[in-house]
């Protein structure tokens, strides 16, 4: 998604990162406006169901519980700590 140029990558949870990254785009929007243009590029070709669809590969792969989507577009399959409220 934010591969060739169509973003910033930052650690999880680094305050400090995000912060610079927001500053750094503040402080000289004309240096991002390549980048803002292949993003929406990139997502005007992208729909919510391809999203849908690469987040419960994505989270089935991370959580190692199987995560798929029902035909009426709702997850079939929660993660038990999520559905008990944790992580």
């Amino acid at each position: 998604m934010l591969g060739n140029g169509r973003g910033i990558l930052l650690a999880p949870r680094r305050l400090d990162q995000l912060t610079d990254a927001l500053t750094r785009v503040a402080a000289a929007p004309s240096e991002f406006a390549g980048m803002r243009a292949q993003a929406s590029e990139w997502a005007q070709r992208r729909s919510l169901e391809d999203l849908r669809d690469a987040l419960a590969v994505l989270l089935t792969e991370r959580w190692g519980v199987p995560v798929s989507v029902s035909s009426a577009g709702e997850p079939t399959r929660l993660a038990p700590a999520l559905v008990g409220g944790g992580a």
